[in-house]
Protein backbone atom coordinates (compact mmCIF):
# COMPACT_ATOMS: atom_id res chain seq x y z
CA UNK A 1 0.00 0.00 0.00
CA UNK A 2 1.13 3.50 -0.66
CA UNK A 3 0.28 6.91 0.65
CA UNK A 4 0.98 8.52 -2.77
CA UNK A 5 3.10 11.34 -1.36
CA UNK A 6 4.32 12.21 -4.84
CA UNK A 7 0.90 12.64 -6.43
CA UNK A 8 -0.18 15.94 -7.93
CA UNK A 9 -3.55 15.95 -6.17
CA UNK A 10 -4.77 19.31 -4.96
CA UNK A 11 -8.02 20.71 -3.60
CA UNK A 12 -8.68 24.42 -3.30
CA UNK A 13 -5.06 25.17 -4.17
CA UNK A 14 -3.76 22.96 -1.36
CA UNK A 15 -1.46 20.14 -2.52
CA UNK A 16 -2.20 16.60 -1.37
CA UNK A 17 1.03 16.43 0.63
CA UNK A 18 0.05 19.52 2.64
CA UNK A 19 -3.46 18.21 3.26
CA UNK A 20 -2.08 14.89 4.50
CA UNK A 21 0.55 16.72 6.58
CA UNK A 22 -2.16 18.79 8.26
CA UNK A 23 -4.22 15.65 8.79
CA UNK A 24 -1.31 13.85 10.47
CA UNK A 25 -0.59 16.86 12.69
CA UNK A 26 -4.27 16.81 13.74
CA UNK A 27 -4.09 13.21 14.97
CA UNK A 28 -4.51 13.00 18.73
CA UNK A 29 -5.84 10.68 21.39
CA UNK A 30 -9.25 12.33 20.93
CA UNK A 31 -9.36 11.28 17.24
CA UNK A 32 -8.07 7.72 17.81
CA UNK A 33 -10.37 4.71 17.89
CA UNK A 34 -8.56 3.69 21.05
CA UNK A 35 -7.46 6.85 22.90
CA UNK A 36 -6.14 4.89 25.90
CA UNK A 37 -3.43 3.19 23.81
CA UNK A 38 -2.66 6.12 21.47
CA UNK A 39 0.82 7.66 21.85
CA UNK A 40 2.85 10.37 20.16
CA UNK A 41 5.38 7.63 19.30
CA UNK A 42 2.73 5.94 17.11
CA UNK A 43 0.39 8.80 16.15
CA UNK A 44 -1.36 6.79 13.42
CA UNK A 45 -2.60 4.23 15.98
CA UNK A 46 -6.37 3.95 15.80
CA UNK A 47 -6.61 6.69 13.15
CA UNK A 48 -7.37 4.58 10.05
CA UNK A 49 -11.18 4.76 10.07
CA UNK A 50 -11.38 8.46 10.89
CA UNK A 51 -8.60 9.29 8.42
CA UNK A 52 -10.19 7.24 5.63
CA UNK A 53 -13.56 8.91 6.22
CA UNK A 54 -11.98 12.37 6.34
CA UNK A 55 -10.04 11.81 3.09
CA UNK A 56 -13.21 10.41 1.51
CA UNK A 57 -15.05 13.57 2.54
CA UNK A 58 -12.33 15.68 0.87
CA UNK A 59 -11.40 13.63 -2.22
CA UNK A 60 -14.33 11.24 -2.78
CA UNK A 61 -13.66 7.76 -4.14
CA UNK A 62 -14.14 4.72 -1.91
CA UNK A 63 -13.25 3.72 1.62
CA UNK A 64 -11.85 0.18 1.67
CA UNK A 65 -11.74 -2.21 4.58
CA UNK A 66 -9.33 -5.07 5.06
CA UNK A 67 -7.81 -7.15 7.82
CA UNK A 68 -4.33 -6.46 9.11
CA UNK A 69 -2.72 -9.56 10.61
CA UNK A 70 0.02 -8.61 13.04
CA UNK A 71 3.18 -10.73 13.37
CA UNK A 72 1.76 -12.31 16.57
CA UNK A 73 -1.37 -13.42 14.67
CA UNK A 74 -3.73 -10.78 16.07
CA UNK A 75 -6.18 -9.51 13.44
CA UNK A 76 -7.29 -5.88 13.27
CA UNK A 77 -9.74 -4.19 10.90
CA UNK A 78 -7.98 -1.54 8.79
CA UNK A 79 -9.45 1.20 6.57
CA UNK A 80 -7.88 3.13 3.69
CA UNK A 81 -8.92 4.92 0.47
CA UNK A 82 -9.19 4.29 -3.25
CA UNK A 83 -9.61 7.38 -5.41
CA UNK A 84 -11.86 7.46 -8.46
CA UNK A 85 -8.78 6.85 -10.67
CA UNK A 86 -8.08 3.64 -8.62
CA UNK A 87 -5.10 5.14 -6.77
CA UNK A 88 -4.75 3.60 -3.30
CA UNK A 89 -4.12 5.98 -0.40
CA UNK A 90 -3.18 4.58 3.00
CA UNK A 91 -1.66 7.20 5.28
CA UNK A 92 -2.01 5.16 8.47
CA UNK A 93 -0.27 1.91 7.47
CA UNK A 94 2.79 2.86 9.54
CA UNK A 95 0.79 2.22 12.73
CA UNK A 96 1.41 -1.49 12.22
CA UNK A 97 4.67 -3.30 13.03
CA UNK A 98 6.97 -4.69 10.37
CA UNK A 99 5.76 -8.10 9.23
CA UNK A 100 2.05 -7.19 9.28
CA UNK A 101 0.12 -8.66 6.35
CA UNK A 102 -3.08 -7.33 4.81
CA UNK A 103 -6.01 -8.97 3.05
CA UNK A 104 -7.30 -7.44 -0.17
CA UNK A 105 -9.45 -4.41 0.51
CA UNK A 106 -13.16 -4.29 -0.20
CA UNK A 107 -15.59 -1.42 0.04
CA UNK A 108 -16.68 -0.86 3.60
CA UNK A 109 -16.98 2.62 5.01
CA UNK A 110 -17.09 2.82 8.81
CA UNK A 111 -20.28 4.27 10.21
CA UNK A 112 -21.33 5.73 13.48
CA UNK A 113 -21.44 8.90 15.47
CA UNK A 114 -17.95 8.37 16.89
CA UNK A 115 -16.24 8.25 13.48
CA UNK A 116 -18.12 11.32 12.22
CA UNK A 117 -17.39 13.24 15.45
CA UNK A 118 -13.70 12.38 15.21
CA UNK A 119 -13.66 13.33 11.52
CA UNK A 120 -15.15 16.70 12.42
CA UNK A 121 -12.39 17.15 15.05
CA UNK A 122 -9.74 16.41 12.40
CA UNK A 123 -11.29 18.84 9.92
CA UNK A 124 -11.66 21.57 12.56
CA UNK A 125 -8.03 21.18 13.63
CA UNK A 126 -6.83 21.21 10.01
CA UNK A 127 -8.92 24.27 9.23
CA UNK A 128 -7.54 26.12 12.27
CA UNK A 129 -4.00 25.42 11.08
CA UNK A 130 -4.72 26.58 7.53
CA UNK A 131 -6.53 29.71 8.64
CA UNK A 132 -3.34 30.82 10.41
CA UNK A 133 -1.00 29.95 7.54
CA UNK A 134 -2.68 30.96 4.31
CA UNK A 135 -5.63 32.63 2.63
CA UNK A 136 -6.19 29.54 0.48
CA UNK A 137 -9.80 28.78 -0.24
CA UNK A 138 -11.54 26.74 2.39
CA UNK A 139 -14.01 25.25 -0.06
CA UNK A 140 -12.63 21.80 0.80
CA UNK A 141 -13.68 22.25 4.42
CA UNK A 142 -17.15 23.38 3.38
CA UNK A 143 -17.49 20.38 1.08
CA UNK A 144 -16.04 17.91 3.59
CA UNK A 145 -18.01 19.13 6.60
CA UNK A 146 -21.31 18.88 4.75
CA UNK A 147 -20.85 15.26 3.64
Amino acid sequence: MSDTRGRDLAIGGLPFSEIVGALRRAWAASTSYNPLTWTTQNPGWGQCAVTAVTLYRIFGGDVLRNTATLPDGEEIVHYFNRLSDSTIIDVTHEQFPKGTTFTLGRRGRPHGVSVMRRSRLLLDTMEAEWSQRTDATFAIWDIAKNQ
